[in-house]
């Protein structure tokens, strides 16, 4: 789900658009792909699949901008209340967040090492054949 949401995050800003009607569903991606194509008149965009390949494309880039820049997955944490105090209400109660099986889980499904780095090759499946020689 977390990788969807930011797929999706990253496809709104290829054109700067406020992702308020990606969340609300007033726009959908295969819309927001007629509206790229009609503006930029790139037959890529006609596809919405091309745009979620864009999308997973630009959260990948970002990453690895990070990562050389040392900001790997040991940064990737969340506030220390919510993975040691447990939910105080039903349907999650008495539950802690399992942030260790979550994030191996995140990465694994980025297609990321156990660091959060993305792999050689994942950024070559993506088209990002430069960025997996710098990495």
């Amino acid at each position: 789900m977390t990788k969807y949401v930011q797929d999706e995050t990253a496809i709104a800003e290829t054109a700067v658009f406020c992702i308020f009607p990606f969340n609300t569903e007033m726009i959908t991606v295969d819309m927001y792909a007629k509206m790229l194509y009609a503006a930029t008149g790139i037959e890529e965009f006609k596809d919405p699949r091309y745009l979620w390949l864009v999308g997973e494309r630009i959260f990948n880039l970002e990453r690895a901008i990070n990562v050389r820049e040392g900001i790997d997955g040991k940064y990737d944490r969340i506030p220390e209340r919510i993975v040691k105090e447990p939910v105080p209400r039903e349907p999650s109660k008495g539950q802690v967040f399992e942030e260790e099986v979550l994030l191996k889980d995140y990465y694994k499904a980025r297609g990321w090492d156990e660091n959060g780095v993305p792999t050689k090759e994942k950024l070559k499946e993506l088209g990002l054949d430069e960025v997996a020689e710098q990495l």
